[in-house]
């Protein structure tokens, strides 16, 4: 299946403070439909936060522009010395690929950023709209990756806890996939070796196989594994601890705390995201932070909109000790088709 990557892109906007180096120390790119809009300009706001000595400049793909509110795109690079270039993209080129609910449409849009980013652009950061910064990012801007298409963090789940990236390495006769699987929320991407590689045409054209959906388990993450296998730099896990909302549970707060002490990106992986309506604040108290003191505060949290999601709203409140709230929930969840 072949692209025309540049097409895709329908308007580009960009936003520059008075300030701005047109020399940045990182460019960071984000992909997002109106579902994860307010993750992405939250996870920003996180980045400038922690980074204010860094000059940096971000990357937003989407389909829709109501949900990021370009007004408050600009004004977040007026309080802050950065950069943000927003590209509203035609995605019928990419419903041809798998979808299921887990994994959206815009997913794939990381696959095109480095297609159609600035060509200056050497180095970029993918992240996904679900990941905040904790800490100082300097070292992934001196990190070398001259030998290496990417650099990204092992996903230990898929690694240590089953046997999938043994199935996967098997099938695709490439055994450095079974320990080396990593997980594609965050990216540093060596974009002139990903261009020389042709690793966007590569993966699509996996995704686009006849019934690949029966092979692949999480689609361009799996395909990512396959066409840059070996070509891979593996981070430590601090730039991507990867974290259930839910888990806090188990540790406790101070528990979930002393376990993520050190590290630099927290991605919050499953059903519900830290933007979701109805999570006690003690689960999502940093989001909630970044938000009330960006331009987004008056911006409405999303509303759930799958069965999970209330049935873990509702042990969430039952755990806070929010005995209404979690009755409320479980009813919601109980009706839920």
């Amino acid at each position: 299946m072949k692209f025309s990557y540049e097409k895709m892109v329908k308007t580009q906007y960009t936003f520059t403070s008075k300030t701005f180096n047109d020399q940045p120390n990182l460019n960071i790119a984000y992909g997002s439909d109106s579902g994860f809009a307010l993750g992405v300009v939250i996870s920003i706001c996180s980045l400038l936060k922690v980074n204010p000595h860094l000059t940096l400049a971000f990357h937003i793909i989407s389909n829709d522009t109501k949900s990021f509110d370009l007004e408050k795109l600009e004004a977040l690079t007026q309080e802050f010395n950065t950069q943000i270039n927003f590209y509203i993209i035609d995605e019928q080129e990419l419903i041809k690929l798998p979808y299921s609910e887990s994994w959206r449409y815009a997913t794939y849009y990381r696959l095109i950023l480095a297609k159609v980013i600035n060509p200056k652009v050497t180095k970029l950061l993918y992240l996904d709209a679900d990941v905040l910064c904790y800490g100082k990012i300097d070292e992934l801007i001196t990190l070398d990756l001259s030998n290496n298409i990417l650099a990204a963090v092992e996903d230990y789940e898929q690694t240590q806890k089953n046997t999938w990236t043994a199935e996967l390495a098997k099938m695709y006769h490439s055994p450095y996939i079974e320990k080396n699987y990593f997980n594609a929320g965050v990216l540093l991407i060596n974009v002139p070796e990903w261009n020389r590689e042709n690793v966007t045409d590569k993966v699509i054209s996996l995704l686009s196989e006849k019934d690949i959906e029966k092979t692949l388990r999480m689609f361009d993450q799996d395909a990512l594994n396959i066409i840059t296998s070996g070509n891979v730099r593996i981070l430590p896990v601090k730039f991507n601890y990867l974290e259930g909302l839910y888990s806090k549970i188990k540790l406790g707060i101070k528990g979930h705390q002393e376990k993520t002490h050190d590290a630099i990106f927290i991605h919050y992986v499953g059903d519900l995201k830290p933007w979701h309506n109805g999570i006690p604040h003690s689960f999502n108290a940093y989001f909630n932070e970044l938000k009330e003191n960006s331009v987004w505060k008056d911006t409405p949290c999303t509303q759930p909109t799958r069965k999970r999601q209330y049935q873990l709203l509702s042990r969430m409140q039952r755990i806070s000790k929010h005995y209404i709230k979690a009755l409320t929930y479980y009813f919601r969840y109980k009706q839920f088709k």
